[in-house]
């Protein structure tokens, strides 16, 4: 009767602060272009709902390859505690790390020629990410070997969030080793925009009205 279960509102609340970052980031580049210089509350505000809806992804998927609302009502009580942990400290991590990169000085900013994850919780933050890509695929093959009914919806669902999941990581090695430094900051942010992006419109094609339903 509840068709709009919470995995799809968690998915449309991804949706929902992703597009709110691009708002932000949106006035901030015309605060650039009217005025000369950004506004710090709207880069803040693109930054941080970014973060929320990236953390809102991590979970979403977590959620769904332990297979709640697919093939299980509900989760233990000590996996509610492990998830509400991880993901708590990834987002207070994110959060550590846009506040010292906010921290910085204009003049910090353009002589170090820093980016966001140009930082030791930047780094910590990816190093946690890489940990719960292996926390997720554990998980998700656990779930599959047990519903093998479902093994095409996991498989999908694998691909789709490992190269997701893979994605952050090596846009920032790419852009240490390979990019000058002036470039870094902008194709960050660019290819994290089209990724997270492409992430929501693959997960809203698994939502599609067919077998997966």
């Amino acid at each position: 009767k509840n068709f709009c279960h919470y995995t799809s509102q968690l998915l449309t609340l991804t949706v929902i602060f992703q597009w709110l970052s691009l708002l932000f980031h949106l006035l901030n580049n015309g605060s650039i272009q009217d005025i000369g210089q950004s506004i710090p509350f709207y880069r803040v505000c693109g930054v941080l709902f970014s973060f929320i809806s990236d953390s809102c992804t991590l979970l979403l998927l977590y959620l769904l390859a332990k297979g709640w609302t697919v093939v299980r009502r509900k989760i233990s009580a000590n996996g509610r505690v492990k998830i509400a942990i991880i993901f708590t400290i990834y987002f207070c991590i994110s959060i550590v790390t846009l506040i010292i990169y906010e921290t910085k000085s204009a003049s910090e900013k353009e002589k170090e020629i820093i980016y966001l994850y140009d930082s030791i919780s930047g780094y910590m933050l990816l190093v946690l990410r890489a940990y719960i890509l292996f926390w997720f695929s554990q998980t998700l093959i656990t779930t599959r070997e047990k519903f093998p009914e479902r093994r095409r919806f996991f498989n999908i669902l694998f691909a789709g969030s490992v190269l997701w999941l893979f994605s952050l990581p090596l846009e920032v090695l790419f852009a240490k080793l390979i990019l000058e430094d002036y470039y870094r900051s902008i194709v960050i942010t660019t290819s994290n925009l089209v990724v997270q992006l492409m992430m929501h419109a693959f997960l809203m094609f698994l939502w599609r009205p067919q077998e997966y339903s």
